[in-house]
């Protein structure tokens, strides 16, 4: 190649070199300005690189007077759902209520995530749109991982009903079901919690189960034994648990009769409140709980519970298959039928059949005129007169009869 041709060539590459670098050192510079993160030092970058438009966004976040450098913003890039957001907050606040409509629905036009779809539905529910909302937060709820509290919280408000929020707003997700539920749940509003829990069993998997089953004792607590009892037993049909039925007509008010298994301590499974104190295993032989008492434990304390829905007017009979090896024959054991969540016991049977071997005891009672929740408890407390216990105790079986 000639020497003056390679000098063509290589002056115009030379120049875009020299140029490059002029221009990193013009943005470098501009940036150390807005590091400043006023909106004089924000002006200034600029004045060096007029087209940023990050810049011109956060001068209208420092100062809200100058909203319309997010228009200038928008109009360098429009792609951007946030600054759309930005703007229509801007234009809602000085009244420009279609201003702000148009521009959170651009924002759903250029992106598909939750937050767009989200401030587009909480800006219908400030107008006070009912069906715009509902369509709004269907569509937020059906993507991405945003928490669903806050629109849940605004149906309320908008006094939508919860079948309307079952039928029309909830998406048959299982997360977003449970989160409502647990929302209703904490809010103790118990009259809506049995439809949410039956759409979850119908909708959802055995991960959902802890929340079905603090549903079913909410249920059974507020003294609605049926709605309790259809749960529980869904959650068995479903298999999502493996036990039996209940039917309390049929006499079937125990939900487990064996303690020998992995306790749920929900709904009605036992519940463990044993102290750390008392040494709690499982004997492999015998299928048994085992309960070791070293004599250092409280003089008073809860064991293990289960609620149970009994009928009204009723005699029942409990029956316990266990043995006891304590250093002595008071060992203030004792089994009770309580009403929930307080009450005067209806039984209060002492175990005292000390032996090596298992033994049954019975300890029959009668439930009140008028249904109520109830749960069978074991505890124990020191006899007046007596130490406190020292020894074991293997429980085998719990069985509940009820009589003619």
């Amino acid at each position: 190649m000639r020497p003056i041709l390679r000098l063509a060539l290589t002056i115009p590459a030379v120049l875009i070199a020299s140029y490059a670098a002029v221009e990193a050192v013009r943005f470098a510079r501009a940036e150390r300005l807005s590091r400043g993160d006023t909106v004089e030092a924000l002006q200034a970058a600029l004045r060096m690189t007029p087209g940023n438009a990050d810049y011109h966004t956060r001068i209208a976040t420092l100062d809200p007077s100058q909203d319309d450098e997010l228009v200038v913003a928008l109009t360098l890039n429009p792609r951007d759902p946030s600054w759309w957001i930005m703007l229509s907050v801007s234009q809602e606040e000085h009244g420009d209520v279609a201003g702000a409509e148009k521009s959170l629905r651009q924002a759903n036009i250029v992106s598909r995530y939750y937050t767009p779809r989200w401030s587009l539905a909480a800006f219908y529910y400030r107008q006070g749109n009912k069906a715009e909302f509902t369509r709004w937060a269907r569509s937020a709820l059906s993507v991405g991982y945003g928490g669903p509290e806050s629109l849940y919280q605004m149906a309320q408000r908008l006094s939508i009903s919860s079948n309307q929020i079952l039928d029309d707003l909830l998406p048959e997700v299982p997360e977003r079901v449970d989160s409502y539920l647990h929302l209703l749940l904490q809010q103790g509003k118990v009259e809506q919690e049995y439809a949410f829990a039956a759409q979850l069993l119908r909708v959802g998997s055995e991960a959902n189960r802890s929340s079905v089953l603090e549903t079913c004792e909410s249920l059974f607590i507020a003294g609605k034994t049926d709605q309790a009892v259809a749960l529980w037993n869904g959650a068995i049909q479903a298999r999502w648990i493996a036990l039996s039925p209940l039917d309390p007509l049929l006499g079937k008010s125990l939900g487990n009769d064996s303690v020998s298994g992995e306790l749920l301590g929900l709904g009605f499974d036992w519940k463990s409140s044993i102290p750390s104190v008392v040494s709690a295993s499982r004997s492999v032989p015998d299928r048994s709980l085992c309960l070791e008492f070293s004599g250092s434990q409280p003089e008073t304390g809860d064991l293990i519970s289960q609620f149970v829905p009994l009928l009204p007017n009723r005699r029942y009979q409990l029956n316990v298959h266990y043995r006891l090896h304590p250093t002595s024959s008071e060992s203030g054991l004792q089994w009770s039928v309580l009403p929930v969540p307080s009450g005067k016991p209806l039984m209060v049977g002492l175990m005292n059949l000390s032996s090596e071997t298992f033994v049954e005891q019975s300890f029959p009672f009668e439930t009140p005129p008028l249904q109520g929740p109830m749960r069978i408890l074991l505890s124990y407390a020191r006899l007046p007169g007596t130490t406190r216990i020292e020894g074991t105790l293997w429980i085998q079986s719990v069985q509940l009869n009820l009589l003619p």
